[in-house]
């Protein structure tokens, strides 16, 4: 194991590429019968024992075999609690965000915040509590590891931005 872990909560559906990485051995798949995003990302927190913490949406997958141990490498080097994704793969060009995919975390510099119970953005309130710290200073992660699947027709995002509309 190479001190990461990864927690799938769509309603008991597994992810076939995560399923695959999991048997080799890479990091933990552990999958949850929630549906809401934050409780699995909660979860993974509550049950996460490696070093270092990635939340990964579940319609996502990592481009690069070596990710894990490339962002760890980084981290270590850096001596930062947090790294941040500047470049990754996706069928439309994405804005810079704070979508909870985009940062990999020291575990311990993030313990004890939680993801807060919101319909949608709860990482950006997540990541303003972990902005927040002392010591907070990011990591750019300029290799692209990491495939980011563009909201479709039933997402969640898509849903909640069409109301607004």
């Amino acid at each position: 194991m190479c001190g990461a872990g990864f927690v799938y909560g769509r309603c008991g559906r597994s992810n076939p590429r995560v399923e695959e990485r999991a048997r080799r051995d890479l990091f933990e798949y552990i999958l949850c019968a929630v549906s809401d995003t934050e409780g699995a990302r909660n979860i993974g927190l509550d049950m996460s024992e490696g070093e270092y913490v990635w939340f990964i949406d579940g319609d996502d997958y990592l481009t690069d075999m070596q990710a894990f141990s490339k962002l760890i490498e980084a981290m270590r080097e850096s001596k930062r609690p947090v790294g941040y994704l500047k470049k990754f793969d996706s069928e439309k060009p994405v804005p810079e965000n704070w979508a909870a995919w985009r940062f990999f975390y020291k575990r311990s510099f993030i313990d004890g915040i939680r993801f807060p119970d919101l319909p949608i953005d709860e990482d950006i309130k997540f990541f303003v509590n972990v902005s927040k710290r002392k010591g907070f200073c990011v990591t750019l992660i300029r290799a692209s590891l990491y495939h980011h699947t563009f909201p479709g027709k039933g997402s969640i995002v898509t849903k909640y931005y069409q109301a607004l509309l």
